[in-house]
């Protein structure tokens, strides 16, 4: 199979599921957002107005932190909705990858226990100069079907925003991440189309 870009990208079909999931995402950051403002709206009420004279002093302490940290919490995420929504009216741009690293990093979980992680990162040199950096699991997704320098497609506003150029031996879904066979006209795990 020679390599190819899609040309599916245009399609109504391909396009209502991008929207759609690009909307959904903005909608559940805008709900995280309103829901720590409703937390600095709780923290507000019992800490001045007359029930914080019941209160001692160590419950109005964490009451003071919760409200700030709440408070930073919903305009990050007011800032992450208007930034992704932006995205969805960006194109598509051509470039090739500059990195593909895999490696260990040490975490701890709630409980204390530590324990490590394999981490990918993958940066992308676009063709306007711009350099893009995708982490966690949306570069493990891409992270063994790539190598340095390979020519890929990167469409910011999908959830899995690289295109593989060469798609003859695996096709990634851009809404889920799931590896595809390279002829597969749907994807086998979330069913949506896929860039062929």
């Amino acid at each position: 199979m020679k390599p190819f870009y899609s040309k599916r990208i245009a399609d109504q079909e391909f396009l209502s599921y991008a929207n759609t999931t690009a909307r959904d995402s903005v909608n559940k950051k805008i709900k995280n957002a309103v829901l720590f403002l409703i937390i600095v709206a709780v923290c507000i009420i019992c800490t001045r107005t007359p029930i914080a004279n019941s209160l001692p002093v160590a419950i109005l302490a964490i009451l003071a932190l919760a409200e700030l940290a709440s408070a930073v919490m919903s305009i990050v995420f007011f800032v992450l909705a208007i930034k992704e929504r932006g995205k969805n009216k960006a194109e598509y741009e051509d470039g090739t990858i500059i990195r593909a690293d895999q490696f260990e990093s040490q975490r701890t979980n709630v409980d204390g226990e530590v324990f490590n992680e394999d981490v990918c990162v993958i940066g992308l040199q676009l063709e306007s100069g711009r350099q893009v950096k995708i982490e966690g699991e949306k570069a493990k997704a891409y992270y063994h079907y790539v190598n340095k320098n390979d020519k890929v497609r990167y469409h910011p506003y999908l959830p899995y925003p690289i295109e593989l150029y060469d798609k003859s031996n695996v096709n990634i879904c851009v809404f889920c991440g799931t590896a595809n066979g390279s002829a597969a006209d749907k994807c086998q795990k979330c069913g949506k189309p896929m860039l062929i």
